[in-house]
């Protein structure tokens, strides 16, 4: 569970031992959208094919969310499911939400407080819009051609973090591309480049960004409509990139913003890029 205030962390909730331990099935989503709609080109999941899923699991499954699922006192079946959608995406209150109240699913949203605050797109959501304008290799290149334009660069290493077998589903030049974006360029630099080359390819992000991400409103309806809110860090940065005081501005920003905004004194919290 997320700490709601500074200094408040008091550890880990406790585990529960023994034969009657459940087991859970934890199904993870991101994007959820028609083929033709203003995210065409990401890598997404269709309604059809959620609700085909859901139907599944409700046939399957207890289902129940992570808040839930850690609690001590929690009374659950061995046997359980938990769905989960990261990075706040208006997909879900727009196609998600409608499917899991038709199925009676409960789930939790991790979200990220900076769109909220400050209504700018996550690098993340950046390069993946980018992505589907451009393609693949028009994106590539066009970063590339930014950061060489860069001078005196200093580049992280995953090595030090200790990652090994990054993107093995990637072909190498794939492989390549995202360990550079998302484990080895600056922040500092990456936010400037993927900024940029946002405002030149799709627009001001002003606009863009309320048609990505969920408003407070939004959030709201989810929680009306039985979903969780959990947190997602601020920027959605990588969180052993950064220094001790880095790791938690990240944490606590996001903690005393949906403590402030919609009365959560503790959350369960999903670290980006877990």
């Amino acid at each position: 569970l997320l700490p709601a205030r500074r200094g408040a962390w008091t550890g880990p909730p406790a585990l529960r031992r023994g034969p009657t331990e459940p087991y859970a099935l934890i199904v993870n989503y991101h994007y959820c959208h028609p083929a033709d709609s203003f995210l065409r080109g990401t890598n997404a999941i269709t309604p059809e094919e959620l609700d085909a899923q859901l139907r599944v699991l409700r046939q399957n499954f207890v289902c129940t969310t992570i808040g839930e699922l850690i609690d001590p006192e929690a009374s659950l079946p061995e046997t359980v499911a938990v769905v989960t959608f990261d990075d706040g995406l208006k997909d879900v209150v727009e196609h998600a939400l409608p499917l899991l109240r038709r199925w009676s699913v409960p789930a939790t949203v991790f979200c990220s407080s900076a769109p909220l605050m400050e209504g700018q797109l996550l690098n993340v959501h950046r390069g993946h819009l980018l992505q589907a304008r451009l393609g693949a290799a028009r994106f590539r290149e066009e970063f590339e051609r930014a950061l060489a334009a860069c001078t005196s660069v200093s580049f992280d290493s995953p090595d030090r973090l200790g990652l090994r077998n990054l993107h093995v589903y990637d072909d190498p030049a794939t492989r390549r591309f995202k360990t550079l974006l998302n484990f080895e360029v600056p922040y500092p630099v990456l936010d400037a480049i993927l900024e940029r080359l946002t405002g030149t390819f799709l627009g001001p992000e002003a606009e863009l960004a309320p048609q990505v991400y969920m408003t407070g409103d939004d959030l709201r309806r989810c929680q009306d409509g039985g979903l969780e809110i959990g947190a997602h860090g601020h920027r959605h940065r990588v969180l052993a990139r950064l220094d001790e005081e880095e790791q938690r501005a990240e944490i606590v920003t996001a903690a005393d913003y949906f403590r402030m905004e919609f009365g959560l004194d503790a959350m369960p919290w999903s670290y980006p890029w877990g």
